[in-house]
């Protein structure tokens, strides 16, 4: 009877570990497909005295809407928007009655005869799972705003290329290499910046932490953006231990991502 009460107790404890993942109202779905953490790129969370430090009690951001392969979008991100680019989402978003987004940040843009301007934006079509995407928005020199296209990112296939160094092809550049702001989960923070602001050459801003897995501690999918104004969608894995690893990471491609899909 004591080992059958040991066990039960072991498998509750197991079970309240795994809750990691966006916050105490999380809903977790099962996943026969789980996500395998990589072994190139590895770095210990580790307090100011140099030891590791043990998984900190803390709410994680709200997940809700989209889950794909046991993926569920984080909702609670703050807009970064200016009133202009705001303004400028809205009223082309105004014309298309089937869609619900809310623009989070102007990632990058792009000069033709007017200005084109990739949104990040979170939403989706009305009635239905949210989830992110990026949003075309061109701009004429008379002042009109059309939706260009929309492109949802999908955890599970993400467009990435590597990087190189240079800045975003097809005239794009980048947006928002100013003051880093955080993201919406201390864990998340945490390991990003252990892996990903070691080299100040190569350090980024995060823009947004997108979605959370949650497995035997908890995948995150986040983008941000380099000095050269290079825009990243980078997945790590977190584990109860506070180690994480890069599952993969590479420049957004802005040709899929700039068109509907």
């Amino acid at each position: 009877m004591k080992n059958k009460t040991i066990a039960i107790i072991g498998t509750a404890v197991l079970i309240g570990a795994l809750l990691a993942g966006c916050n105490k109202n999380t809903v977790v779905t099962e996943t026969n497909n789980i996500q395998e953490p990589s072994e190139v790129y590895s770095a210990v969370i580790t307090d100011d005295s140099g030891r590791e430090d043990s998984e900190p009690e803390e709410s994680e951001p709200v997940s809700k809407g989209m889950m794909t392969g046991g993926w569920a979008a984080c909702a609670d991100n703050n807009s970064k928007l200016t009133d202009e680019e705001q303004t400028i989402f809205d009223d082309a978003l105004s014309e298309m009655q089937g869609l619900d987004y809310q623009g989070l940040a102007v990632i990058a843009t792009q000069v033709v005869s007017g200005t084109n301007r990739a949104y990040l934006a979170y939403g989706g079509a009305k009635g239905e799972d949210k989830g992110y995407a990026i949003i075309v928005v061109y701009s004429d020199l008379k002042g009109n705003n059309i939706m260009n296209s929309e492109a949802i990112i999908d955890p599970t296939d993400l467009h990435i290329k590597e990087a190189t160094g240079e800045k975003l092809l097809g005239g794009w550049e980048g947006i928002g290499t100013g003051k880093a702001w955080m993201l919406p989960s201390e864990n998340a923070q945490e390991s990003f910046e252990k892996l990903f602001t070691a080299d100040d050459d190569t350090m980024r801003n995060p823009i947004a932490l997108l979605d959370t897995q949650v497995v035997a501690g908890v995948n995150y999918l986040a983008m941000s953006i380099d000095k050269q104004g290079n825009v990243y969608l980078s997945k790590w894995y977190r584990d109860l231990d506070g180690n994480a690893q890069i599952l993969e990471d590479g420049v957004l491609d802005m040709d899929y991502y700039t068109q509907n899909h």
